[in-house]
């Protein structure tokens, strides 16, 4: 099966549209908070700027009639410092007109800059006047008309001051109008984006998380049942078009291969006592290589197994840790596709490394820290050929055997390596070890074809002699908190 649309896909898509609807919901907010800041500090400014203008042209005023009245020296420089500040702050708000456009703030401008050019020749008059000490009835009358003419036009620059605040003071009132009723429509523009992400949030586990909790269910109902009957042609058909799907059509291929290698062992016949003694032999050592074959798919086909990895990855599932569900489904469904497709091959020691991690990290995420597992791998080992699924059921040993009543702390540790021309695999765990006479039944039944015992490790050591002719050292040692399993066989590489 191809599949076309992952768990993990399904998760990013809906964890992506919910993500895209809080960042519109950010983006709305700040963007709205910002044109209306923008705008309400464009408004101060504006309004700022024309005070600072109206305190300096009073400013000026106040100097210059300290300079007409009065004609204190002193007054001169601090009047050319309000005509040039009352300048700048005229070119300001001249400037600000280029941007927002205002009658009554351009009159008063023009005004200003009118007033301004009088104070000058007011200041020029009053100056010729004290420094030359010029005593004209006439330019004093000049004086006098020159400053009542200022003092008009400072008039009426008040006057314009006043308009321009009560047009300032309304556009302020229309903006906290216009500010009410754009955040009121951010609100509820929030408000409706919210609402429309827990929709689609209760949308999403209605139809995904359900689903994938579903499927896993009806899986974990199938194996228990395959279980009390294994016998039964009852085949599970998932359309997800997931990881679970591909599980189960791994299942199914696996079931069917079962039936069938089954019934070819029931359509077999018994064999002509007439041959020869040669064909007999040769026909028994057939017959062990298909029965080791046989039991080899026997043992890997482990409904307790499945059973309870199915168990896990619904309790995952349940407990919405999806990281964990998609990697043992991962790792489970790699585990069994190795399990079809090198059923009866050669494969390399590579392969065989590669099926044991798969399998030990179903087992990590299963027991968590309980067990730990080590790799030594040579890497100029990798290419030795071999039969299929000698090192998995080794790792299973020691966790079953070995392991079983360690509640914290269980190591298994693979080391593989070269030995002059021979390659070297051993396999320990630091478990409660077996006493001498258990150790002796091992090495009894294991040499002994007929028992019916340890098929496990008989299955190994019959495939192993049969592939390598004999050529094969295989022992076992145990002592009080450490179990090793040794094998020994000829170096043997190329293609497969």
């Amino acid at each position: 099966m191809e599949k076309n649309d992952s768990i993990s896909r399904k998760y990013s898509n809906g964890y992506f549209l919910l993500l895209i609807l809080l960042v519109m919901v950010f983006l709305t907010s700040f963007l709205g908070n910002h044109l209306l800041s923008k705008r309400y500090q464009n408004t101060l400014d504006n309004l700022l700027s024309i005070n600072r203008l109206f305190i300096t042209v009073e400013s000026t005023n106040s100097s210059i009639y300290d300079c007409y009245l009065y004609l204190r020296y002193d007054s001169w420089s601090e009047l050319e410092k309000q005509f040039e500040e009352t300048g700048i702050q005229a070119a300001i708000v001249r400037e600000e007109l280029d941007r927002k456009y205002s009658r009554n703030v351009t009159d008063c401008v023009f005004m200003v800059e009118a007033y301004l050019d009088q104070c000058r020749i007011l200041k020029d008059l009053l100056y010729s006047y004290e420094e030359h000490q010029i005593n004209s009835t006439e330019m004093a009358v000049g004086m006098e008309q020159l400053y009542d003419e200022t003092q008009k036009l400072y008039f009426y620059i008040n006057i314009s001051f006043k308009d321009i605040y009560s047009e300032k003071l309304q556009e302020a009132e229309n903006l906290q109008l216009e500010i009410r009723k754009v955040t009121c429509f951010i609100q509820a523009l929030q408000v409706i984006l919210l609402l429309f992400a827990v929709l689609i949030s209760i949308i999403y586990h209605e139809r995904v998380l359900s689903g994938i909790t579903k499927a896993i269910e009806r899986m974990t109902d199938f194996v228990e049942k395959i279980k009390e009957n294994p016998g039964s042609r009852e085949r599970l058909h998932l359309k997800s078009r997931d990881e679970l799907a591909i599980f189960s059509d791994t299942l199914n291929d696996l079931l069917d291969m079962i039936e069938k290698q089954m019934r070819e062992l029931e359509e077999s016949g018994f064999i002509k006592e007439q041959l020869k003694q040669v064909e007999i032999e040769n026909l028994r050592m057939h017959n062990d290589l298909k029965t080791s074959q046989l039991r080899l798919l026997q043992s890997r086909i482990n409904p307790h197994f499945l059973f309870n990895t199915l168990n896990s990855i619904t309790s995952y599932a349940r407990m919405g840790d999806t990281e964990k569900t998609v990697e043992l489904m991962e790792e489970t469904a790699e585990y069994l596709r190795y399990n079809l497709e090198k059923l009866t091959k050669a494969v390399t020691l590579k392969e065989e490394i590669e099926n044991v991690k798969s399998y030990v990290m179903i087992q990590k995420i299963r027991f968590d820290t309980r067990f730990s597992f080590g790799f030594n791998i040579e890497k100029i080992c990798e290419n030795q050929i071999m039969p299929c699924m000698i090192l998995q059921p080794l790792v299973e040993n020691s966790i079953r055997h070995g392991l079983h009543n360690v509640s914290n702390g269980g190591r298994v540790a693979i080391r593989v390596y070269k030995q002059e021309s021979r390659i070297c695999i051993e396999v320990e765990d630091n478990g409660k070890g077996f006493d001498s006479q258990v150790l002796k039944q091992f090495r009894d039944h294991l040499k002994d074809p007929e028992d019916g015992k340890q098929i496990g490790l008989k299955n190994i050591y019959m495939r192993l002699k049969l592939f390598y002719s004999d050529d094969l050292k295989f022992h076992i040692s145990s002592i009080p908190g450490c179990t090793e399993v040794y094998i020994s066989m000829p170096e043997h590489s190329g293609e497969i």
